[in-house]
């Protein structure tokens, strides 16, 4: 698996915050993709975070569908820690 993050307006933009499956936070701090994508608001900047899952990382979990919970503490936790390192608000991803 892989994380990624960018400020750059090249990847953060209209067309990706409105693309299929990305939905609002329930703080308005930003927009999720699943398990997978989020673009948050961060002190008048848009941060887009990712993570890129393998099949060889989730099969030894058992779980081969990334919006399992396991991989929703994962995306959580990078979330969380991406977040405070770029002065991003405290986000709380929605619940299945």
């Amino acid at each position: 698996m892989s994380f990624g993050s960018s400020f750059d307006p090249n990847i953060v933009n209209e067309r990706l915050k409105t693309s299929v499956g990305f939905e609002d936070l329930p703080d308005g701090t930003g927009v999720v993709d699943g398990n997978s994508r989020a673009i948050l608001e961060c002190g008048g900047k848009e941060l887009y975070l990712g993570v890129r899952w393998d099949h060889r990382y989730l099969k030894p979990l058992n779980r081969s569908d990334p919006s399992d919970s396991a991989p929703r503490d994962v995306f959580q936790a990078f979330l969380d820690a991406a977040g405070k390192q770029h002065g991003c608000p405290s986000v709380e991803l929605p619940s299945d």
